[in-house]
């Protein structure tokens, strides 16, 4: 693994990270449970049901497959 790979991996586990740490919320809402915004996980909005985890899992694949096609891009070339 060269550098700008180790720099690639390092933002995507910060990332991936900060994501977890302000997840999706899903609200109760008078009308029903609908998608909420994102909050910091000890202060969860008022109305919030529980943590949207559908999002959160898109949101997360997206990550892994953009630094890891980063990843495979950055790779060194090999010499012949």
């Amino acid at each position: 693994m060269n550098k700008k790979q180790k720099v690639i991996l390092f933002i995507g586990i910060i990332i991936f990270v900060i994501m977890g740490i302000y997840p999706p919320w899903v609200l109760n809402r008078s009308s029903g449970i609908e998608a909420g915004y994102w909050a910091f996980i000890n202060d969860p909005p008022r109305t919030a049901k529980f943590i949207d985890l559908y999002r959160l899992g898109v949101q997360w694949f997206m990550v892994a497959v953009v630094i890891g096609s980063l990843l495979v891009i950055l790779k060194d070339k090999k010499k012949d």
